[in-house]
Order: structure tokens, then sequence, then C-alpha cells
């Protein structure tokens, strides 16, 4: 085994994808106030696609802090596993908004 390779626990794993899903809902709750203001204050009324277009924006530089702040662990690959797959299902919710 070569020094630069590292054993990842699953158990680190699984406790970074909670803490993954945590924060998607958090950034769900943060999309929807910025949403709300940027919605009735910039774009003059409701528009249902800026809330996935704010979440999308959020989780992706959430994954990139996690990554950059964990250096490669286990905890920072669940967090980025969590929010990939919060990713996913909010392109297919921006998606459904869109019909």
């Amino acid at each position: 085994m070569l020094e630069q390779d590292k054993k990842i626990s699953v158990l680190s794993v699984i406790g970074g994808f909670g803490l993954g899903l945590v924060l998607s809902l958090g950034m769900l709750f943060l999309a929807v106030v910025i949403g709300s203001l940027i919605g009735e204050n910039l774009l003059n009324g409701h528009k249902p696609w800026i809330f996935p277009a704010i979440e999308a924006v959020l989780l992706v530089v959430g994954g990139f802090l996690a990554f950059q702040r964990f250096d490669d662990s286990g905890l920072a690959r669940g967090i980025v596993i969590g929010l990939s797959m919060a990713l996913v299902l909010d392109g297919v919710c921006g998606v459904a908004m869109l019909k």
C-alpha cells in the first residue's frame, strides 16, 4: 500500500452522507428565503424556477467547500454524495417547474 492511500471508514462516509442530507435541507430553506426576496424585488413577481436554481448553486458551493474543508476524508465524500443526490432531485424539480 502506498503512503498516499488512506483508509476511509464506512461509518465516516455514512455520517457524512447524513450530514449532507441535513445540509441540503438547510440549503433548501435558505433557497426559499433568498428566492422569495429575489422573486419579489428583482424579478417583478413570483417565478417558481428561481428556487431550484438558487438551491443548485448553494449545493454546488456547499459540496466544494466540504471537500476543501475536510480534505478528501470519508466525511467529505459522504457529504458530497448526499449533496449530489439532493442536486439530482433539485434538477428534477426544476425541470418539472418549467413545464
